[in-house]
Formats: C-alpha cells, structure tokens, sequence
C-alpha cells in the first residue's frame, strides 16, 4: 500500500504514525493493514487526564484576562498529556 495512502487511513481514525511504522506497513496490503488495526483494537488501555480543577471555575472569572490565560496554561499541560501517547486533540 502506498504510504500517502496509509497516513491518510491512520489520520482518518485519529491515530499518529511514525516513520518507521509507516515504512513497515508500506510493504503489507491494504487488506493485512485493516486486519492488523483490527487486531491491535482489541488491546487498548485508557487514558485519563485529571480535569477536576475545571470544576471550581465559574465561567464568569473566565472574563478576567489574567485568570484566562492561567487557566489556558494548566488545560494545555493537560493535553500534552495526550499528545505523549501520540494522540492528536482540538
């Protein structure tokens, strides 16, 4: 399978891939990589992301600039949690 073609199935299911998977699986058919993500499916492990602290925030203290951008640090610390395990979150 071509490897534009393989980014473009691994973006379309939310996943990252690196180079030296995208490498391997250039050599397989489109049929064996489906089949294999398939396979890989049935082994996941959760991830959370501790947000409690969004709790204690009245949306009206969002309009102060100063608090904003605090809170905006601490949500994106947060999600560089999920960009470790090589999701890609908006």
């Amino acid at each position: 399978m071509k490897k534009r073609h393989i980014l473009h199935l691994y973006n379309r299911i939310g996943f990252g891939i690196t180079p030296k998977e995208l490498s391997r699986l250039s050599r397989k058919s489109r049929k064996n990589i489906v089949k294999e993500l398939f396979q890989n499916s049935k082994n996941v492990s959760e991830i959370s992301v501790d947000t409690s602290f969004l709790n204690s925030i009245d949306p009206k203290d969002l309009r102060d600039e100063k608090f904003r951008r605090k809170v905006n640090k601490k949500v994106e610390k947060k999600l560089l949690t999920f960009q470790i395990y090589g999701l890609n979150i908006s």
